[in-house]
């Protein structure tokens, strides 16, 4: 079984689409622009995922890590199975949630918190809750209060939102369409229109997880360059035709 969050037909990962090759603006002016702009979102939360060495008695090994602000556990509805979720006061604090499998895997018979704690990079955290089995990731940490403020901590993943109760899918998209031009007409200097798409969990067979969802958005972007190299090449192209 796969554990949701409250309500999750309100919730939507945002995929931009811009041109980030002119440096005129960031994933995180543009999560800024929904969090402040917009009025259909209850809330709106970044999101990162970063990809850290592990280390536990004989277990080495990479590990997704999804960094979320301190409120995420509130705003899903997601309980821990034991342990708490994280508090106002964990924002950047080397604190950590891990799965039921993680658990099980690193702690084996253990049934204690108390004393738990992780190497993640040259980092220890303190491990204060334990997921059910099903929850959309497997390492969460804390964002810093500053990185929740600004938009995110740079490792991007598509930023979650939760629509207001009662809005539709199809409003929120209307109203990230009039954000969309008012935002290309605020950096004229961008190489096409931005633009944002909403993916809720119920595009997909199964549940994907912010971790998926990192991994999908490196691939649209790679996918986005070669777009915009193959639209660059067909303009010397044209132009030396002509």
């Amino acid at each position: 079984p796969y554990v949701t969050y409250r309500d999750p037909d309100r919730f939507y990962h945002v995929m931009f689409y811009f041109d980030w090759r002119s440096g005129l603006v960031r994933e995180a002016d543009l999560f800024r622009a929904i969090r402040d702009e917009t009025r259909l979102f209850e809330a709106a939360l970044p999101l990162g995922a970063e990809r850290l060495p592990m280390e536990h008695g004989d277990v080495a090994r990479d590990l997704w890590v999804t960094e979320v602000p301190t409120r995420y556990f509130e705003v899903t509805g997601m309980k821990p199975e034991r342990g708490r979720v994280f508090g106002a006061g964990d924002a950047g604090a080397p604190a950590a949630i891990i799965s039921r499998a993680r658990w099980r895997e690193l702690f084996p018979g253990r049934h204690s918190l108390k004393g738990a704690t992780l190497m993640l990079g040259d980092r220890s955290y303190t491990v204060v809750g334990v997921m059910p089995t099903g929850a959309p990731g497997r390492v969460w940490v804390p964002l810093s209060a500053a990185a929740e403020r600004d938009g995110g901590s740079g490792a991007g993943s598509p930023p979650l939102v939760k629509l207001r109760r009662g809005v539709t899918r199809e409003a929120a998209r209307a109203e990230l369409e009039a954000l969309s031009a008012r935002l290309t007409r605020r950096y004229p200097g961008l190489h096409g229109p931005i633009g944002f798409r909403l993916i809720g969990f119920r595009d997909y067979p199964r549940y994907v997880t912010e971790t998926q969802l990192a991994m999908l958005g490196a691939a649209i972007a790679v996918l986005l360059i070669a777009c915009a190299n193959l639209a660059g090449l067909t303009l010397v192209t044209t132009g030396a035709c002509a």
